[in-house]
């Protein structure tokens, strides 16, 4: 899962665990922070269609934007309450060289382009 901030507004790609494409309106985001149990519930603003994930908007507070040091379960359900993507991530405190992001161990994945020009990791195992 990949995860962007900026001062309003985080996106996260996911990968549903049905085949239906859904909109914003027929989503639902749930982001609990595991230290302090508060689970606060987004308005999806966007859903964006890629080769093997979609990407999810959605705007905030910048008092609720994830915090370094901290744990996060995020849940996306369908409008039936039905769970589509589950995970958690921890936010770390160490900051990274953002030169090194995302590059993949070439012994297992390599990276591809399909017919609409978007470009995705396959993963070998």
């Amino acid at each position: 899962m990949t995860i962007t901030n900026t001062d309003e507004e985080q996106s996260i790609n996911a990968i549903f665990r049905d085949a239906v494409f859904y909109t914003s309106t027929n989503l639902k985001l749930l982001v609990t922070n595991e230290n302090t149990n508060k689970t606060i519930e987004y308005a999806v603003d966007s859903v964006q269609y890629k080769a093997n994930y979609a990407t999810i908007s959605y705007n905030v507070d910048s008092a609720d934007q994830f915090k370094d040091g901290e744990e996060y379960l995020i849940k996306i359900l369908n409008a039936s309450n039905e769970l589509l993507f589950i995970d958690k991530i921890y936010v770390t405190e160490v900051s990274f060289d953002s030169s090194k992001q995302n590059i993949a161990n070439t012994d297992y994945t390599f990276t591809e382009t399909n017919d609409s020009d978007y470009e995705y990791t396959v993963i070998n195992n």
